[in-house]
């Protein structure tokens, strides 16, 4: 699974702690810290292994981390230069696409490395907050870390079961029958438009027997 890291930025601008975050956990933990951090996200470029060689350093490149490549467990060291980045916020409301996924899928496809920055809120800073690994683990312990990846195979795990189940799926096809007759001869071709969407959603044709 790819890992992105989150560069945690001091009131000095310089690279207070570095958390490596898996890319499908990404939203969630910007949703946990928006009110408290901004985000951003750009390009970096890795060196002190091979894979670096093919690697090229852009104009809009935020930060470098270089990783010793050692038997034990790797060490990160990260600078972040003067440069652009995109804001990167949570979705404010439902949405199909996950905005901070989204981002670093459209960072990758440039062929870029993404790197993502976090600075405290200037009414939230504190040196003597605990830093973004550690907020990161504790919430992590608490639950409060989703990974969409997982919960969406989940959901559809257990939608599927329930649609193979025969009184479940009847349960719904009678629902759907009865709210067809009630809005038969509706002028609202949008309501039928978003009706028919749901019918689609829910994979029951209200014709079965």
């Amino acid at each position: 699974m790819t890992q992105v890291p989150i560069l945690e930025l001091g009131a000095d601008g310089k690279v207070r702690d570095t958390v490596m975050v898996p890319v499908h956990e990404l939203d969630s933990v910007v949703g946990e810290l928006d009110d408290d951090y901004d985000f951003g996200l750009g390009a970096m470029e890795v060196s002190g292994i091979e894979e670096a060689k093919a690697v090229r350093q852009i104009n809009r490149e935020l930060g470098k981390l270089s990783v010793s490549a050692r038997f034990q467990a790797p060490q990160f060291s990260a600078s972040v230069s003067t440069g652009r980045y995109k804001k990167v916020q949570a979705a404010k409301k439902p949405t199909k696409h996950a905005p901070a996924r989204k981002a670093v899928k459209e960072v990758q496809a440039q062929g870029h490395k993404p790197v993502m920055i976090a600075r405290q809120k200037k009414d939230r800073a504190n040196s003597q907050a605990p830093s973004l690994s550690q907020i990161y683990k504790m919430l992590k312990a608490q639950g409060k870390i989703i990974d969409l990846l997982a919960t969406k195979r989940a959901v559809t795990s257990e939608s599927n079961k329930l649609m193979a189940q025969d009184a479940f799926r009847d349960s719904v096809q009678t629902a759907l029958k009865k709210i067809d007759r009630q809005c038969t001869g509706s002028p609202n071709g949008n309501y039928f438009a978003r009706w028919n969407k749901l019918k689609k959603a829910t994979g029951v044709a209200v014709n079965q027997t």
